[in-house]
């Protein structure tokens, strides 16, 4: 678990879901705003035998472990790790969903949840219409939603450049086929931002 250098009492623990194809450094500038904001991260990665541990699990090993306050265990995924993060089964303060493929996101998200919803207009398999309709009817079952559209951006906005390569296709959550991902460094910075301070506003609302 990644956590700051100096004694202090956290504000909470955020659990991180990696993409389909497993960490690729994209989680970086989130780890760093939190940590700053003095948040605990908890990141799940897969081994070469076997897929990460379940949200639900982590967050129950984070209470009984480490004695995390179970009101101030947060959920953040990106892309398939975002649908992840919707379907699990358990109370979290938030829920921080990076483009996790909207058209799939109706039939695995909980009601009683506080779930922010981040995706880009130019995004095929988040659009703005899929991402419109699910956060509607999310709403109208009872969740709490907040929904933010990146305009001109497309998935993966926080892909890493590598050498020259300035694009990647990636799965696309929860449906066949793939979607480009090309890296927008400062949508990313603003991003970052918008999801700690969403967390941190439900750790405060949860202890007001």
């Amino acid at each position: 678990m990644i956590q700051p250098d100096i004694p202090f009492v956290p504000a909470g623990v955020v659990i991180m879901l990696p993409d389909s194809m497993g960490p690729d450094r994209r989680e970086d500038l989130y780890i760093d705003a939190l940590i700053r904001a003095g948040v605990q991260v908890l990141s799940l990665l897969p081994t070469d035998d076997e897929p990460p541990p379940s949200p639900e699990l982590a967050a129950q090993a984070l209470i009984s472990l480490l004695q995390a306050d179970p009101s101030r265990i947060a959920v953040l995924g990106f892309g398939a790790g975002g649908l992840a993060a919707a379907a699990a089964d358990y109370p979290f303060a938030a829920r921080v969903l990076l483009y996790p493929g909207c058209a799939s996101l109706t039939d695995v998200a909980p009601t009683d949840t506080r779930l922010l919803l981040l995706h880009g207009t130019d995004d095929p398999s988040n659009t703005p219409a899929q991402c419109a309709a699910a956060s509607h009817q999310l709403r109208e079952r009872g969740a709490e939603v907040t929904r933010v559209a990146y305009l001109g951006v497309g998935y993966g906005w926080d892909m890493p450049q590598i050498g020259y390569e300035r694009a990647t296709l990636m799965p696309i959550p929860g449906q066949a086929g793939r979607v480009l991902a090309v890296p927008q460094p400062g949508v990313a910075e603003i991003a970052a931002s918008r999801s700690t301070h969403f967390i941190l506003a439900a750790f405060a609302a949860a202890h007001p």
